[in-house]
């Protein structure tokens, strides 16, 4: 299954007015509308979805996915209702639904109605067009119900947001969240991440950076319309994934307890190296790691063919 890249919005009314040119002219065939939210009177958002709002995007040739948050502030939900809101968001003319699962449902105490309402929303949303969104370090979130999510959607957008994370370098971060999830065992259905344009005092994502995470994922998505990255990157697939040389860093201690840290240089694409981190030098790598292509070879195993820098 393969999806378009797509762009999320959260308040269709704190965007540009012309947003239906702009996203045809940055070429993007697929917006994640927020529908819901049960914190909200009534759940249902019919102010920012309707049959004229969802015509004017898919009359583009725009998808339109519905999404909401789900346990907002709430240990108990309203499987019902929830499930009513999904089913009318469809009837307005949105292909499918994500279901936004946070930090509420680290209380082990929701999952049963987790589980409940994704059984409920299974019912209703076509096959192939239910997903989930959640952290994308799912190891400093273990109580999260995963599984029960995993196993009732058909795909995943994992939220990555390197920009406001802060523990390594942007690309590294997102290398270590994959392997959080593949330690898991989340990675048995479609992984679409997520990459947050939202700013955090002085953290935030250039164009240029965001671009490149598109290019390297397919059917990867951006938060928030908002933003203006969000408007600056093109949302096509045309373009290949990334083969940036990575710069391996093999670190040793000498008997006195210095640290040497030795560089080469490799044509072999980031994605396909594993990496290991050390945290002794991560500030060396916060400082010099400006391009996100730093790799960490562990001391005791030897390193991969790469040609000496």
């Amino acid at each position: 299954m393969t999806i378009p890249h797509g762009m999320y919005i959260w308040q269709l009314s704190s965007i540009r007015n012309d947003y239906i040119r702009s996203l045809q002219k940055l070429n993007c065939k697929r917006v994640y509308l927020k529908v819901l939210d049960d914190a909200s009177p009534g759940i249902f958002w019919s102010f920012q979805c309707n049959r004229q709002i969802v015509k004017q995007f898919t009359d583009a040739g725009i998808e339109v996915v519905g999404w909401g948050y789900i346990f907002d502030q709430k240990r108990i939900i309203d499987v019902e209702g929830i499930a009513q809101a999904v089913k009318t968001s469809l009837d307005m003319g949105c292909s499918g639904f994500v279901a936004d699962i946070e930090v509420e449902t680290e209380n082990i105490a929701t999952h049963p109605q987790v589980k409940e309402l994704m059984t409920a929303l299974r019912g209703v949303v076509p096959q192939g067009c239910l997903g989930y969104t959640s952290f994308g370090n799912p190891e400093d979130h273990p109580d999260v119900p995963w599984q029960i999510l995993q196993d009732a959607c058909d795909y995943q957008q994992p939220q990555m947001y390197y920009a406001l994370w802060g523990f390594g370098s942007n690309r590294a971060e997102v290398e270590i969240a994959f392997a959080q999830h593949k330690r898991m065992g989340l990675d048995k259905k479609p992984i679409y991440p997520i990459w947050t344009t939202e700013p955090n005092g002085s953290k935030t994502t250039t164009p240029e950076e965001l671009q490149w995470f598109l290019n390297a994922y397919p059917g990867s998505a951006v938060y928030e319309a908002s933003c203006n990255p969000s408007w600056q990157v093109d949302y096509s697939n045309k373009f290949p994934g990334p083969k940036t040389p990575a710069t391996w860093f093999d670190i040793q201690r000498t008997k006195d307890g210095a640290t040497v840290v030795t560089a080469y240089a490799s044509d072999t694409p980031v994605d396909q190296i594993s990496s290991h981190w050390k945290g002794d030098v991560i500030e060396f790598f916060k400082k010099y790691d400006t391009a996100g292509t730093i790799l960490v070879a562990p001391c005791d195993k030897p390193i991969p063919v790469l040609v000496k820098k």
